[in-house]
């Protein structure tokens, strides 16, 4: 079962992704829901949810600020964004910081979601298979991970087996 997070400020908004489909007959596990994205950031250490659905427009840390920081912590999920038909700009910026998708919330169909899901546990299960057998990944998330593994390094969060395993791994001498 593939995890899932709801990050929304609008309890009502929860409920209707939460009750819209049966998350376990399609192979989701709801691991939770946060109210913005700070709530969210310790929800995804926590439950290490494998797709984290958020909402743009939240108090506290809007959902492009979680997006962000999603990926400057190296976050190996998907996330799909809940728009309005007004956010056409913060859609555009979610996606251009990863987000996978987006689905409108006044149109939001059960269907609709449990394709836009499968879709991205393809993404999930293609970049898993990849990394088993060892194939490069793309520039930009092998520099993410060299930044990573560097700040890691400097900051003693690595032992010298997992430090050698690392640089090995990601190229650096």
């Amino acid at each position: 079962m593939y995890k899932v997070l709801i990050v929304d400020d609008e309890k009502i908004m929860r409920l209707a992704v939460k009750t819209i489909i049966r998350w376990e007959d399609n192979g989701f596990q709801l691991v939770g829901e946060a109210k913005d994205g700070e709530n969210a950031l310790m929800m995804i250490e926590r439950f290490r949810p494998d797709i984290v659905i958020t909402d743009l427009k939240m108090p506290n840390m809007d959902g492009i600020t979680l997006i962000k920081r999603l990926r400057e912590e190296n976050f190996q999920g998907k996330i799909l964004v809940l728009s309005n038909y007004g956010d056409f700009e913060l859609v555009r910026d979610a996606m251009k910081w990863g987000a996978s998708d987006y689905l409108l919330k006044v149109t939001m169909k059960a269907d609709e979601l449990i394709k836009i899901l499968k879709e991205v546990v393809q993404q999930i299960e293609k970049e898993r298979s990849q990394e088993e057998k060892g194939i490069q990944l793309p520039d930009m998330d092998m520099e993410a991970l060299k930044e990573k593994y560097m700040r890691q390094a400097l900051e003693d969060e690595l032992d010298m087996e997992n430090q050698e395993k690392e640089s090995k791994r990601l190229g650096i001498s």
